[in-house]
């Protein structure tokens, strides 16, 4: 199976997308849609109890939701019980993981995934124009994916500025500037538009 590449264009938001703001609409063609949701906040009350935002985030029916596993003070966030009922809800959970341009140490880096995770989005990427960079992430990768292969890896470098490289250890890759998806849409890249996601836009390349 061919791995599946990627250029995103989306907005990173404090808290969760409403299903009706997630995704735009356009009639061009052999452009498909799928939903995400990118929440930071708590999952859990005080009291460790799972509170309202997780069942809004279920009902806005998406098909993936991206999260840090960890809270802000070190709690857990993606308890047993919130990744079961995502799961049964056929949401797919990728774990939020900041990588500090390639300046954080890998081993807090892999203590944020965890074996029932589907894959992770990490945040903060290198422009990849040095070796070692494009190791760093390499090693992240091969990391997610030494849980299974089909775990899906997001690179969000924020610029179209990053190198070529950034492919060789990603399956998608996010651009959150809107001039990198007008780039996209009008078909100034060599790759074909196969599918939007998420409240902007992206092309596929398989």
């Amino acid at each position: 199976m061919k791995k599946l590449k990627a250029f995103v264009a989306m907005m990173l938001l404090s808290s969760f997308l409403s299903s009706s703001s997630i995704v735009a609409a356009t009639s061009e063609p052999g452009l498909a849609y799928r939903k995400f949701v990118i929440y930071y906040g708590w999952y859990s009350d005080s009291e460790g109890r799972p509170g309202p935002d997780l069942d809004r985030i279920i009902r806005s029916k998406p098909e993936y939701v991206i999260s840090p596993y960890y809270t802000s003070t070190g709690l857990v966030n993606l308890k047993p019980e919130v990744m079961d009922r995502l799961h049964e809800s056929g949401i797919k959970v990728l774990v939020y993981v900041a990588t500090w341009n390639g300046g954080r140490n890998l081993d807090a880096v892999f203590a944020e995934m965890k074996t029932r995770f589907d894959g992770v989005f990490f945040d903060e990427v290198a422009m990849l124009h040095a070796q070692p960079q494009v190791s760093y992430y390499r090693e992240i990768y091969e990391h997610a994916k030494s849980f299974g292969s089909d775990k899906v890896v997001i690179a969000n470098p924020g610029s179209i500025l990053v190198s070529e490289s950034i492919m060789s250890v990603s399956d998608i890759v996010s651009f959150e500037h809107q001039g990198a998806l007008r780039h996209t849409l009008t078909g100034s890249r060599d790759t074909q538009p196969t599918a939007l996601w998420g409240s902007r836009a992206m092309t596929l390349q398989t």
